[in-house]
């Protein structure tokens, strides 16, 4: 396995914690996010959202290690960055604990898409 291999698989990891937190403890995925489920529903979306699609992205690239998976995982991370960056500017939201998620974000993006042959071909 190869160094950027190696760092594919810490993001993929990573990837997969966060989805197992909303997963299994939702509570835990509400307060780290700060938003707050307050019907089965809305733990139901956290498991399926926070939890579930997370899980997925994560275990795929692990268990089908094709970069172009690795590549869909980081591009997700992206997304969620820029997502955040644009309620920054647009919302005025808090700024320094959506700061460290963009970082958290961005470093997820990385791992998943350092060395990816598909952008560094």
């Amino acid at each position: 396995m190869t160094g950027p291999e190696i760092v594919n698989m810490v993001g993929a990891l990573v990837t997969l914690g966060m989805g197992g937190l909303g997963l299994l403890a939702p509570n835990m995925a509400a307060k780290l996010v700060r938003l707050a489920p307050t019907s089965p529903e809305g733990f139901a979306e956290f498991r399926a959202t926070y939890g579930g699609v997370f899980v997925a992205l994560g275990v795929a690239p692990l268990i089908w290690p094709d970069p172009g998976l690795f590549l869909v995982a980081g591009l997700a991370w992206a997304g969620a960055a820029i997502g955040r960056l644009v309620s920054m500017a647009a919302d005025g939201t808090h700024f320094k604990f959506n700061g460290l998620s963009v970082v958290f974000e961005c470093v997820c993006a990385g791992l998943l898409l350092f060395g990816n042959p598909y952008l560094f071909a």
